[in-house]
C-alpha cells in the first residue's frame, strides 16, 4: 500500500466554527457580567441571531379545529399546528376542554405514524397515573397503619 492511503487525513475545521469556540472560551473565561448588564458583541461586529422559538397562542390551535370542524372547504392542513395540538393535548391551560373534545374529533382521521405516537403517548400517561395512584394509596394505608 502507498503512503498516501495509510496515512490518515487530518480533520478540516471551518473558520466559523473555529472562531464560534474561541468566542464560547473567551466568554466563560471572562468574569461573569449581571443579569441587567448586556453583554458586548464580539470583536468582528457579527452578531449571531439567535432564531426565536415561536410560542403558539392556544386560540390559535383551537381556530384551527373550529375551521376544520366547520369549514372543510377553507380549512388547511397545518402540520405545525398540528404536531403543536398533539405535544400539548393534556396540558389543560393550553388545550381547554372545549378544544380538546374537537381536538379528539379531528385525531380520528390520524393514520399511521402519528396516531400510533398519540396512541403510544396516551398508554404511557395512563400508566404512570395508575402507578402514581397505586403509590398513593399504598402511601394512605400506610399512613393509616402507623
Amino acid at each position: 500500500k502507498s503512503k498516501k492511503n495509510s496515512a490518515v487525513k487530518k480533520k478540516r475545521i471551518s473558520k466559523h466554527v473555529l472562531r464560534s469556540k474561541e468566542q464560547e472560551t473567551a466568554a466563560t473565561s471572562t468574569t461573569v457580567t449581571s443579569a441587567a448588564e448586556p453583554q458586548s458583541q464580539s470583536s468582528s461586529g457579527k452578531k449571531k441571531k439567535q432564531k426565536e422559538a415561536h410560542i403558539k397562542d392556544p386560540s390559535e390551535a383551537a381556530n384551527y379545529l373550529i375551521l376544520w370542524k366547520t369549514s372543510k372547504q377553507s380549512w388547511k392542513f397545518n402540520k405545525n399546528t398540528q404536531s403543536w395540538l398533539i405535544r400539548h393535548m393534556y396540558e389543560a391551560d393550553k388545550v381547554p376542554k372545549a378544544t380538546f373534545s374537537l381536538l379528539l374529533e379531528y385525531l380520528l382521521g390520524a393514520e399511521g405514524n402519528t396516531r400510533d405516537r398519540i396512541r403510544t403517548e396516551a398508554a404511557r400517561r395512563a400508566r404512570r397515573y395508575k402507578e402514581y395512584s397505586n403509590r398513593s394509596t399504598d402511601l394512605g394505608d400506610d399512613m393509616e397503619t402507623k
